[in-house]
């Protein structure tokens, strides 16, 4: 089957950069797939932009909109052309205190020295 063809069955998983980007989708999400197929068909991709597709579904799904339960659906994300929306920043993780292990924080860690030495 040539390349051109590829292109020419959107009820197929043959094309690689399809698979890789419907993968990038966290698995809760991954509905309509024959739809998002059929949209990334029409749409016809490079190579360049299928890889900045799936990079930002990676990195929207990391965002807190996402996280809050707003997730588009695949083949409405790639109708409206998702990829190009602004991300922003992700918030990172919560990092309890380094000074031991049951230092929930910086501050309590102190309060509990204190307490230790009798002072509080």
């Amino acid at each position: 089957m040539t390349k051109l063809a590829l292109w020419h069955n959107p009820d197929s998983d043959e094309n690689p950069s399809f698979a890789k980007w419907w993968l990038a989708w966290p698995p809760q999400h991954r509905i309509a797939k024959g739809a998002a197929r059929r949209e990334w068909y029409r749409l016809r991709p490079s190579a360049s932009l299928a890889e900045q597709m799936t990079q930002a579904v990676i990195a929207q799904a990391q965002s807190q909109k996402w996280k809050d339960g707003y997730v588009p659906r695949p083949d409405r994300w790639i109708k409206d052309e998702r990829w190009e929306d602004f991300v922003g920043e992700v918030k990172p993780a919560f990092q309890p205190c380094q000074h031991t292990p049951q230092c929930p924080n910086p501050v309590w860690h102190q309060v509990v020295l204190a307490r230790e030495r009798g002072e509080v």
